[in-house]
């Protein structure tokens, strides 16, 4: 079977990343691009764009060649807000997460007792600071690391209330 193709050479323009919409990347395309295949795609559909399609995405070099993606640049991570800080610190502190043990068991439906789904001894090598870190993730719904806690509003506000406010009370 033959799979027709629309092959062309594309920049970066810019992205995107949104709560809503999700994540968008935009292409320029070179002077002259045949543009039909995509008009005649969004005609069929009363002038809405939505189709599918599968890419395949090499990054060139200056010689017109492939780059070897472990020769990519690497983007330098945004400094820590102010919640993802305090994040890392708390899961430094022992005490923090013994606290943390049963909100989060409770939080999977346990009794409290238990340590949830994973534990420092069977899942982290023994870490505390691992699980806790895992914990936050899950508790604040944080999808990759702890600098959700001050890019997303949602895992921002569960932090709030589900763990640096009580955590403070717990520690008048």
């Amino acid at each position: 079977m033959t799979i027709p193709t629309i092959n062309l050479e594309v920049m970066l323009a810019g992205w995107t990343e949104s709560h809503s919409g999700g994540a968008k990347l935009t292409f320029w395309l070179p002077d002259g691009a045949d543009l039909e295949p995509f008009r005649a795609m969004t005609a069929k559909k009363g002038g809405t764009a939505g189709q599918r399609f599968m890419a395949v995405l090499a990054l060139l070099g200056d010689d017109e060649k492939p780059v070897d993606p472990a020769a990519w640049p690497e983007r330098k991570k945004p400094p820590l807000g102010p919640k993802a800080k305090l994040a890392v610190q708390l899961c430094k502190n022992p005490e923090f997460g013994r606290w943390l043990r049963p909100i989060y068991d409770r939080h999977l439906g346990g009794s409290g007792t238990a340590w949830g789904d994973v534990t420092p001894a069977d899942d982290f090598n023994g870490s505390l600071e691992q699980w806790t870190r895992h914990a936050i993730l899950v508790l604040c719904q944080c999808q990759e690391s702890r600098r959700e806690l001050d890019t997303s509003v949602q895992c921002g506000a569960l932090f709030e209330s589900l763990i640096r406010a009580p955590w403070a009370e717990a520690n008048r």
